[in-house]
């Protein structure tokens, strides 16, 4: 794991910057207001059950992620996973 600490930066593109892409504009501030900790490595399905399993995280719907395969759909709600869309 690795903290992001607050802070602000710019994100995207000078409007004047010849070499950038549309969707990099416009630029804008983005503030983190709390510091937050981020895995440096896929989680995997295993290890996320290990936590759901001991702690008070949203457990999630699956259809086929299980054991050594990576976490995929991630939600930046915290402690939530998102529903399959084809079960609600």
């Amino acid at each position: 794991m690795i903290v992001v600490p607050a802070a602000a930066y710019w994100q995207g593109s000078d409007d004047s910057s010849a070499l950038a892409l549309s969707m990099e504009k416009p630029r804008r501030l983005i503030t983190i207001d709390e510091p937050f900790a981020v895995s440096v490595h896929e989680i995997t399905m295993a290890e996320w059950d290990l936590c759901a399993s001991t702690s008070r995280v949203a457990h999630h719907n699956r259809l086929i992620m299980a054991g050594e395969e990576p976490i995929a759909r991630s939600s930046w709600s915290p402690g939530t996973m998102p529903k399959n869309t084809s079960t609600g």
